[in-house]
């Protein structure tokens, strides 16, 4: 998927999990869940990530390939390991970020270039149905649903999460003046 569906996924679930009460919503919460649901791009040196750290990205790259060592189990373990030490640092922090790296390989495998969710131990790419190809119509016609899902879920846990208070109120309390 594109970074903007990245994004817009992960910054989505964190709302979901703030409505839900797992979260604060500050906006470090959300800075952490847009830079989770874009690291595992980070292997790639032509995605958001990757043009901004192309000293990391060029030779992951050329090293493993893309959606490979970033987008398995073993990517997984050291997101894992990279929130754990977020959470030390400020709290919360860490598991926004953790959702959005997670459901950045969620949304990968609806896709046809899927992920080698195994690899190092095997390279074979997993998809799941509908299987869209990456930056078409069909990606973003999957990602509406996804999306009012999530905001369906946000509005029945907590229905203030749609008011215009409810917003001026988080941004003057994260920003005093």
């Amino acid at each position: 998927m594109m970074g903007r569906d990245h994004i817009i996924i992960g910054v989505g679930a964190a709302t979901v999990a703030v409505a839900a009460g797992f979260l604060p919503m500050t906006p470090q919460i959300i800075a952490a869940a847009t830079f989770g649901s874009l690291a595992p791009d980070i292997d790639h040196p032509q995605s958001s990530l990757g043009r901004l750290v192309p000293f990391i990205s060029e030779p992951l790259y050329r090293t493993v390939g893309h959606r490979t060592a970033t987008h398995s189990t073993y990517g997984i373990v050291a997101a894992t390991i990279v929130a754990a030490g977020l959470e030390l640092v400020m709290p919360f922090v860490g598991f926004a970020f953790l959702i959005g790296y997670v459901l950045h390989i969620g949304a990968d495998l609806l896709t046809k270039e899927g992920c080698a969710l195994l690899y190092p131990k095997n390279r074979r790419r997993y998809c799941f149905w509908p299987a869209v190809p990456t930056g078409s119509l069909g990606e973003t016609l999957t990602v509406i649903p996804i999306v009012l899902i999530m905001a369906a879920c946000s509005l029945a846990l907590n229905p203030q999460i749609f008011h215009s208070e409810y917003w001026i109120h988080l941004v003057r309390r994260s920003f005093p003046i």
